[in-house]
């Protein structure tokens, strides 16, 4: 991905805010829930749109031409995948989602680590359900699960980590930037010792792939897992990387259509990957959109990272302010708190809980945040019993929002 250094200014924020419908409408909403999922620019409800009224027809086989439109179409989104995470086009599987993708991996973990003695799968303390989940599934077939510690910054252990690494680890499967805490993770060196062990490592980049640059080469992962949706694509557009070596090895958890390159009475010859894990119907417009979300991204003509934690060091410092507000990690840290740090805040106010505050928010002022567990609930359950609320920014929140958000906060902590 080719990120522009320009120094953002005003105008090129309201120009990147003008990609977007949704905010053009008079009853837009100070959307905060960008952790969640992130709105569609223009171009890419275009591309969506462009499938069905100009090539919707299935892909492969056809050979009618809009039938040979929509395969080209989703085969050119799997090369802009590719390029987009510094992948080859056939290490790229497309999924649904980041948990599809998850529990794909996890299924064929048996297969794919061979060892009878590697039972052992690490992740961090942190995890979203989907990163957790599937790895706990596996203890009915002789699999067992250690969580990494973290602090409560969200930080990763690192000699936790260490610790528990050895040579019984089947897998290390870690998310590059936590959805609760915003933490970006250090991938990279546990990606590294994770390989000198001997083990697997997968990286969840659901929370990351919007925020911060992403090379699987540079990672040195095994396997990486992302959801379009949180890119500014449609729902339903995952994927998966994997090592060429490893997605040959791995069986898909669903067979049919697409799946196998002959059948006979006697049996079946699996497709090559990609196809093998790619069955039956891919929602293709989604795909189209993932295409188009990717193309958008690498072209935003200003540093939307360093715009983005301008939003985070103003808004964190602005809630600092309010009694009873409390930002797990930032009292004890201070400005270490934004070191390797996404655009996402944490806080619980004093006498509003998580079914209060974001209603009120909504009522008030059309303000969008996210409260609860955020499917990581024994993280979360560590913060705050009763859940934690979350504010995540993207580049076309504003300064301008944020105070309105300030001042909601300010005058329902004095009630």
């Amino acid at each position: 991905m080719i990120k522009s250094d320009k120094k953002p200014e005003p105008q090129d924020v309201e120009k990147f805010r003008h990609e977007f419908p949704m905010l053009g409408n008079a009853d837009a909403p100070v959307y905060f829930d960008n952790a969640a999922t992130t709105l569609k620019p223009e171009c890419v409800i275009k591309a969506v749109e462009d499938y069905y009224y100009h090539f919707c027809a299935n892909i492969n086989r056809g050979l009618y031409e809009s039938s040979l439109l929509a395969t080209k179409k989703y085969e050119s989104a799997r090369t802009a995948a590719a390029a987009f995470i510094g992948a080859l086009p056939e290490e790229i599987v497309f999924t649904p989602n980041t948990t599809y993708a998850i529990n794909m991996v996890a299924a064929s973990l048996p297969v794919l680590v061979g060892d009878r003695c590697r039972k052992k799968i690490l992740i961090p303390f942190s995890e979203h359900h989907s990163n957790m989940i599937p790895w706990m599934n596996l203890e009915r077939r002789g699999f067992y699960t250690e969580f990494i510690r973290v602090d409560q910054a969200g930080r990763i252990d690192l000699n936790d980590f260490y610790d528990r690494l050895d040579r019984t680890t089947a897998i290390v499967a870690s998310s590059i930037v936590s959805n609760v805490s915003g933490v970006i993770n250090p991938v990279v060196v546990m990606a590294e010792a994770a390989g000198e062990c001997g083990a697997l490592f997968l990286a969840d980049a659901a929370q990351a792939a919007a925020h911060v640059d992403i090379n699987v080469k540079k990672l040195g992962v095994d396997f990486l897992a992302l959801s379009g949706h949180k890119i500014y694509a449609p729902p339903g557009s995952g994927i998966l990387y994997g090592k060429t070596g490893l997605l040959e090895k791995m069986e898909p958890i669903v067979w049919g259509g697409g799946t196998v390159s002959s059948v006979r009475q006697d049996g079946f010859e699996p497709a090559a990957v990609p196809k093998k894990l790619e069955p039956g119907t891919p929602d293709i417009p989604a795909f189209s959109g993932l295409e188009a979300a990717l193309g958008f991204v690498s072209d935003i003509g200003f540093d939307y990272q360093q715009y983005e934690k301008s939003l985070l060091e103003y808004c964190v410092y602005e809630m600092a302010k309010i009694p009873g507000l409390k930002i797990p990690g930032f009292v004890e840290e201070g400005t270490s708190f934004f070191n390797e740090r996404s655009a996402i805040i944490p806080f619980t106010l004093k006498g509003w809980d998580c079914s209060e505050l974001p209603v009120v928010l909504d009522k008030q002022a059309k303000i969008a945040i996210r409260s609860g567990f955020h499917c990581a609930q024994p993280f979360t359950c560590s913060l705050s019993p009763e859940g934690v609320h979350r504010v995540s920014f993207a580049p076309y929140n504003t300064k301008k929002e944020i105070d309105l958000f300030i001042g909601i906060l300010a005058e329902l902590a004095e009630l």
